[in-house]
């Protein structure tokens, strides 16, 4: 498989705090990458520096072969890099189906405002809109929950809306910042099956997780952060075995329900 998408030589500074320091690896298309590793080791950080949350302090973000780096978030939605986040983000007092329009909105000419107004250019628009959201939806199992508050349906289902939301601005890369915090085992199950499928669809993942059944179970490829610095990368059956891992977090005991707030 070829590479997406490649960062190199990252660092990421807060005041006088590292957070990230000379982090450099490739994710090759279509593929599941899980970014693991213990509270406070960098993974949102480097997460946020790839998606243009805020630009490294040094460092290349490369994206099928241009440098991004430093591009504001929504120049790297527009580019093919989504992205959910660790504490969810939908919009109040919207439906479900209207969350995810919200996204569609952004890949028209007509924009939001213009379709809110009903404008005679835009109705063409909305109505492709509201059919490609319904489709969306549809593909993470949410397609009769559609009229529904979003912030009414049960925690697991929101992650699915979100990562719908995300999967309506048409990515090729996908970044999911610990998708399985606060899901139950059922739930967890479903997401792992909707992983695949996002997979599946052509689409690459960057995976952030705590839950290393899940993590192992899914993943083509491992990559192990800790104190801001990688200390592994391969695949599941390596990362097992590696003691440098199993140092830093695989064989603590408090590893295993890590504090779902913590920012990586």
């Amino acid at each position: 498989m070829s590479e997406i998408l490649s960062v190199e030589g990252i660092f990421v500074n807060f005041g006088g705090v590292m957070a990230v320091g000379n982090v450099s690896a490739s994710f090759a298309e279509k593929s599941i990458t899980a970014i693991i590793g213990p509270n406070g080791a960098g993974k949102t950080t480097l997460i946020n520096a790839i998606s243009g949350a805020f630009p490294p302090t040094k460092g290349e973000v490369i994206f099928k072969g241009s440098d991004i780096t430093g591009l504001p978030q929504h120049k790297v939605a527009e580019l093919g890099i989504a992205r959910t986040f660790q504490n969810l983000r939908l919009f109040r007092h919207m439906s479900t189906l209207e969350n995810v329009m919200v996204a569609r909105h952004l890949k028209t000419s007509s924009g939001f405002l213009s379709c809110s107004l009903k404008l005679p250019r835009s109705r063409r628009d909305e109505r492709a809109i509201r059919s490609s959201a319904e489709e969306y939806l549809e593909f993470v199992g949410l397609s009769d929950r559609a009229g529904e508050d979003a912030l009414s349906m049960p925690f697991g289902l929101q992650r699915h809306l979100e990562i719908a939301r995300a999967l309506a601005l048409e990515p090729e890369v996908i970044l999911l910042d610990e998708p399985a915090g606060g899901l139950n085992t059922q739930e967890t199950e479903a997401l792992a099956q909707l992983i695949h499928r996002i997979r599946d669809k052509g689409i690459t993942v960057l995976l952030i997780e705590h839950d290393m059944s899940l993590v192992m179970n899914i993943s083509d490829r491992i990559m192990v952060l800790n104190y801001g610095q990688k200390i592994a990368d391969g695949a599941p059956d390596e990362i097992q075995r590696d003691e440098a891992v199993i140092e830093a977090y695989l064989g603590r005991a408090d590893s295993d329900e890590p504090a779902q707030s913590q920012q990586g």
